[in-house]
């Protein structure tokens, strides 16, 4: 049996928030574009909600990031 190279690591914990919150916007996207969807006004309120969220985390690490550089 071959053995992987990727470990624990190699992606941090608000790398995997983001990517599981940006799945979930992909699917919105898809189901609104694709099949015609029509989403309530909650549902794009959560939405944005989401989308700014993400924006925090991914500004927030490189910050922390950037410290840690020094």
């Amino acid at each position: 049996m071959e053995e992987s190279n990727f470990t624990e690591k190699d992606i941090s914990t608000v790398e995997t928030s983001i990517l599981s919150s940006v799945e979930t916007s992909t699917v919105i996207i898809i189901s609104v574009t694709w099949f015609d969807t029509r989403l309530q006004s909650i549902q794009w309120f959560g939405e944005m909600i989401m989308l700014i969220f993400i924006t925090g985390l991914s500004i927030g690490e490189n910050k922390v990031a950037d410290k840690g550089k020094c």
